[in-house]
């Protein structure tokens, strides 16, 4: 069986932060002979509103840096509970097949947080095994992380979200049926629920790119409840893919965010919000097309 070296960490976005630990993976992974890997849970302590799920997180590892194994451990109470020495031990070294670690700085683990990066330098030295820590990444006087970039979207500033994720914040899932009312007002739309686990953007309208069957379209798209039509108590993203009429319920979707262009707003009559409409397309057209 041919040993591994993994990256630890739960990634959410993987962002540029992340994008070097796992280059600096693939990179010992190919000076050693190892093969590269992911280690990484199912959730995130605590209640934190995640960039990605599960399965974008995986998408991305395995489309952007080549890495294919992945573990995902599910994050129980009892690996909550379980001490550092015995999660490194146990986990780490024994059930890994681990020849070598590469983390972030801020890496922690075991119970109550107890175990970080520079214990875990001094316990793969003391063992024989390899480990390297990827320092901050810092831009504009900010340290790149994805506590920032959720608080970016949570403000509706997709250019520098974007910047530290490396690539535009996006919704992913699979379309479901709306209420057809777009078509009315000519212009027809896709919905995509956000689920309750995920950050949820500032709600508004947006220049949007919606990729379908690896397909990128330009498109606008609102986060909210739609106050002028049928206001609901759950958001979801609601897509007008310019240009575009084929029949794609079913399909899974990636719709990403590129640029504000207005908050949610209720109008007096349909004919207002059907005149803001066409306003927004072109708006988002002159964005895309830059």
């Amino acid at each position: 069986m041919t040993e591994k070296v993994y990256a630890l960490g739960f990634f959410d976005g993987v962002h540029i932060a992340h994008a070097d630990l796992l280059r600096k993976t693939v990179s010992i992974a190919v000076e050693k002979g190892l093969t590269p890997a992911v280690l990484t849970f199912d959730r995130q302590p605590g209640n934190v509103p995640l960039l990605t799920t599960t399965e974008e997180r995986i998408r991305i590892i395995h489309d952007e840096f080549g890495i294919h194994d992945v573990t995902i451990l599910p994050f129980t109470d009892e690996l909550r509970n379980t001490p550092w020495k015995d999660f490194l031990e146990n986990i780490l070294i024994k059930d890994l097949s681990a020849a070598y670690f590469v983390t972030g700085y801020d890496y922690r683990f075991g119970s109550n947080r107890e175990g970080d990066a520079s214990l875990l330098l001094h316990e793969c030295a003391r063992r024989g095994i390899g480990c390297a820590v990827i320092d901050k990444v810092v831009s504009d006087g900010v340290v790149v992380s994805s506590t920032a970039i959720r608080s970016m979207v949570a403000a509706g500033e997709m250019t520098c979200a974007a910047a530290f994720l490396g690539r535009n914040f996006a919704y992913t899932g699979v379309i479901a049926h709306g209420a057809h009312r777009g078509t009315e007002f000519g212009a027809p739309t896709i919905n995509l629920a956000i689920g309750d686990d995920l950050v949820r953007a500032k709600f508004g309208v947006y220049a949007s790119k919606t990729v379908l069957d690896g397909v990128a379209y330009p498109s606008v798209t609102n986060i909210g409840v739609r106050p002028t039509v049928v206001e609901t108590d759950i958001p979801n993203a609601e897509t007008n893919i310019l240009g575009f009429s084929a029949d794609v319920y079913g399909k899974k979707v990636r719709v990403e965010l590129v640029n504000f262009l207005r908050p949610e707003q209720k109008f007096n009559n349909t004919a207002a919000l059907m005149a803001q409409i066409e306003a927004d397309k072109i708006r988002a057209k002159e964005i895309l097309a830059q």
